[in-house]
Formats: structure tokens, C-alpha cells, sequence
């Protein structure tokens, strides 16, 4: 690697982490200001003191009122320089540093709007994609092949009506276990602190909090992914506090309803890899990151 190679990585470095460098930078500037004004104050500031006092104390022995009030006011003004001398230096560093800190969060604003408008362009085009996929194959080919699933035949047991147990076949939707997007849930006992090991229960209650979601919504004029979480007594994440879904009837960019996306799925079952188990599988309709939405209409904050 030859010089110029080794300057151009060196300043592609810097750019790639300067937010952190300037935010490094001034925090250890203020710090760094309010230590020199207090040692400036200990070990200097008596001296422009006791200077003050001689040139008032010299002022006071002019003769007449008129001179006096003119050295008076050369006395307050020095001492004044002298203060703002005094003080300049850690004020510099002090302005320099907040100015650091507040280009720190520049850049970073910057990167976050870039960042967004490369999320919409992709989601757009994701948008058209499957648009393209139900056109050729339908609905049920492409929700099969983004939550990766698959038909298959099981055999289980099941209770008649006598409470007799029959073996029966089924064809059914495996999983492959993986989550098609950031947001979607399997809600199971032991992964949602609100699901129990009963199957129906499970599905009424999450129909029910997809209502009582709803509900929310209608009311509030926005919920947060969340919200939903925490009903449903999932974990939230970190993108979970920023998505979720925003209700203006007046406008066609949203669903202005919210989806669980219910599903009805099975897996293997982590105790016996050789059976199957049945689970719901949630799939949200989020409308998006809708913090900046949300702010500018004075939503956030009258919940």
C-alpha cells in the first residue's frame, strides 16, 4: 500500500466516524473548559480582584466629583477587560466545543434522512416485486415463499367427539422457522409472556388484541409497534418504539387499519424433532417509522 492509498484510507476512516470523533471532541472540550475556568479562577482571579480595588481605591483620591466618576468607570471597565480575558480561553473551548457537538448531530441527522430515503426507494421496489409475484402465482405463493413455508403432509393424533384418539393425516403449512421481516412474532408459549399452551386460547386472545388494537388506533390517531408487543407480552426492540401505524382517512399512503397478520402454522417441535407443534405466526402491517409523522402532526405526546 503506497502513501496516497494509506492518506485516502486515513480520511475515509475520519469521515466514517467523525459523529463519534466530534462528539468525543466535545465532550472532552466542555470538560476540558470548565477545568481551565476553575484553575483559572483559583490562581488568577484574586490578582484582577485586588487590581480592581487599587484603581477604584486610586480613583477615590481624585479631587473633584467629575474626575473621580470618569476613573471610576476606567477602573470597572479594565477590571471588565481583564475578566474577559481571563475567561476567553475556556468560553473559546467551550463554543467550540458545543459547536462540535451539534455537528456531530448534523452529520448524523444527514445520514439518518439518506439512510430513510434508501429504506423507502427499497421498500418501494420490494412493494413492486411482490406486486409482480401475486400478479403470476397469487396471494398464497407469495405469502409461502416470503415466510418461508411450505405444504406438507403430517400425521397426528387428535380426540373425536368420544375422546377417542385417531391418527390423522393433514396437509398443513411448515415453517422454516425463519421471521419474514424485523417485526414478525410467533406467538407461542415461551416466546410471548401472554400465550398459553392452549392453541385456541392463544388464537382468541391475539383476535382480540388485534381489536382492541384497533381500537387504539382510531382513537389515539397513531400506535407504536410496542404498544402491541406489550400486550401481546412480546419483547419490545429498538425498532419496535419508532414503527407502527398512523390513522388519517384522508390519506392513501397507509393502511389506516391494523393487521396481525394471523396465521396458522407448524414447526418442529424444539422437544421432539420428529413431531410437529402449532403456532401462530404474526406478520404486522406496520405503516413504517412514524416518529417524524407523528411529530409534525402533534400526535405524540396526547396519548
Amino acid at each position: 500500500m503506497n502513501f496516497t492509498q494509506m492518506k485516502n484510507k486515513a480520511v475515509l476512516g475520519i469521515r466514517r466516524h467523525s459523529p463519534e470523533i466530534l462528539i468525543v471532541l466535545g465532550v472532552t472540550g466542555t470538560l476540558a473548559a470548565a477545568v481551565k475556568a476553575c484553575v483559572d479562577t483559583h490562581r488568577k482571579l484574586d490578582a484582577v480582584l485586588e487590581k480592581k480595588d487599587e484603581r477604584i481605591e486610586a480613583a477615590r483620591k481624585v479631587e473633584t466629583e467629575k474626575e473621580q466618576k470618569r476613573e471610576l468607570t476606567k477602573a470597572y471597565i479594565s477590571t471588565g477587560v481583564d475578566l474577559f480575558l481571563l475567561y476567553m480561553p475556556s468560553a473559546t473551548i467551550e463554543a467550540l466545543s458545543v459547536t462540535a457537538i451539534f455537528a456531530s448531530n448534523n452529520i448524523l441527522r444527514k445520514r439518518m434522512i439518506a439512510m430513510a430515503a434508501a429504506y423507502a426507494t427499497i421498500d418501494q421496489s420490494f412493494k413492486e416485486y411482490r406486486a409482480r409475484v401475486i400478479e403470476r402465482y397469487g396471494e398464497d405463493a407469495d405469502f409461502e415463499l416470503r415466510h418461508g413455508l411450505h405444504k406438507e403432509k403430517i400425521t397426528q393424533i387428535e380426540t373425536d367427539e368420544k375422546g377417542k384418539e385417531k391418527k390423522v393425516e393433514k396437509l398443513v403449512e411448515i415453517t422454516d422457522g425463519s421471521m419474514p421481516s424485523d417485526y414478525a412474532r410467533y406467538f407461542v408459549k415461551g416466546e410471548a409472556a401472554s400465550a398459553e399452551n392452549n392453541y385456541d386460547y392463544n388464537m382468541m386472545f391475539v383476535k382480540t388484541q388485534q381489536e382492541v388494537a384497533n381500537h387504539q388506533l382510531r382513537s389515539f390517531g397513531y400506535l407504536f409497534l410496542s404498544d402491541v408487543y406489550d400486550a401481546l407480552g412480546i419483547q419490545r426492540t429498538i425498532a419496535s418504539q419508532s414503527v407502527g401505524w398512523v390513522y388519517d382517512p384522508t390519506s392513501d399512503k397507509n393502511d389506516n387499519y391494523v393487521d396481525f397478520g394471523i396465521r396458522e402454522v407448524y414447526r418442529k417441535d424444539p422437544d421432539n424433532p420428529n413431531e410437529h407443534e402449532k403456532v401462530i405466526l404474526l406478520d404486522f402491517n406496520v405503516d413504517g417509522n412514524i416518529l417524524e409523522p407523528c411529530a409534525e402532526a402533534g400526535l405524540i405526546g396526547k396519548k
